[in-house]
């Protein structure tokens, strides 16, 4: 079951945030060893279509997550400063292949340097 956690970030700052994947249920880490691939998705609604060409994707494709500890439910997230551009509130979702799952999704508030 996905997680709602709230992020916050700096306007204009390149990001690098550690992410602990866990489950909902028990607090545990979720072993990420089968997983594949994880794709953040930063976009300016909850409704707006992944797919959207405004829409900021993160991912283990493009170098943008790595799975750090795979049995700690680890992964590092970098976001370039384009980013972060624009300071105000967007929404995040992350998922995990096979599936794809919905592990961790909520508000990302870029904060106005």
């Amino acid at each position: 079951m996905p997680i709602r956690r709230p992020l916050t970030w700096f306007q204009g700052q390149a990001e690098d945030y550690t992410l602990a994947i866990v489950d909902e249920v028990t607090g545990l880490p979720q072993d990420l060893t089968d997983v594949t691939s994880i794709a953040m998705y930063i976009k300016a609604t909850a409704e707006t279509p992944d797919d959207d060409e405004d829409v900021i994707v993160l991912s283990t494709a493009n170098n943008g997550i790595t799975i750090t500890n795979a049995e700690a439910g680890l992964c590092a997230i970098s976001a370039a400063s384009s980013a972060t551009e624009i300071a105000g509130i967007r929404w995040y979702r992350i998922l995990a292949e096979p599936g794809p799952k919905l592990v961790l999704y909520g508000p990302l508030t870029v904060v106005d340097t």
